[in-house]
């Protein structure tokens, strides 16, 4: 039996739509948590690392950094990663897709709100947030009505219906607001949250502080 080790901090960030993915295909894994709350224990742990980055998956001994190609790896071996090569394609442009919302028009905000920057929080969501959710938020409701299946692909299920769920779920955190004109997507992610396989992990999962613009 495949032996799964999940590394990343004591925290949801970018590791917690691989932890759901372990939890939906009920495939064990082993849970490590660093503490994200003692710089000490990441310096300390920051070298052994192949890139300095978390999270990290080792499978059987060999070691796979990255968050994307953690799920990827996850999605092609058991089957969320797409019907056949062409939804595939299109399931890695909506996650890049995510990847450019989160990191060119989200992050500026969200790390003032957080605290991790200074600036004026409530010109940055009006100036760059709001539009930002508006051509956004309206691609990825048409994306997801389109695909008929209550998910972003018509098959099913996939990988990117985790990122996107766990990715909109954090910066709800922070911007309910944004979100009234968008139902689908706060749908999507009640659907996502309502397998059966998830419900003890998300019930009794910590609700700890999580970083929205930190990189995989």
């Amino acid at each position: 039996m495949v032996a799964y080790k999940l590394t990343y901090f004591d925290l949801r960030g970018i590791a917690e739509a691989i932890r759901l993915m372990f939890h939906y295909l009920e495939v064990p894994f082993e849970d490590i948590r660093i503490d994200s709350t003692n710089p000490e224990v990441w310096e300390k742990c920051k070298p052994t690392t192949p890139q300095g980055k978390l999270p990290l998956l080792e499978v059987d001994g060999v070691i796979i950094p990255q968050s994307y190609a953690i799920a990827r790896f996850i999605a092609r071996k058991y089957n969320l990663a797409g019907k056949d090569d062409l939804e595939a394609a299109q399931v890695d442009a909506l996650a890049d897709f995510l990847r450019d919302m989160q990191y060119e028009h989200f992050s500026p905000y969200m790390f003032v709100v957080q605290g991790y920057d200074e600036g004026d929080k409530d010109k940055l969501r009006e100036e760059i947030f709001l539009p930002a959710v508006k051509q956004n938020f309206t691609y990825l409701v048409k994306t997801l009505k389109n695909s008929n299946s209550g998910f972003f692909m018509p098959s099913g299920i996939t990988w990117v219906d985790f990122v996107i769920s766990q990715y909109l779920n954090l910066v709800r955190r922070y911007d309910k607001e944004c979100f009234e004109d968008y139902p689908e997507l706060i749908e999507h992610l009640e659907r996502i949250h309502s397998f059966p396989q998830l419900k003890i992990y998300l019930e009794k999962r910590k609700n700890v502080l999580f970083h929205i613009g930190e990189k995989s």
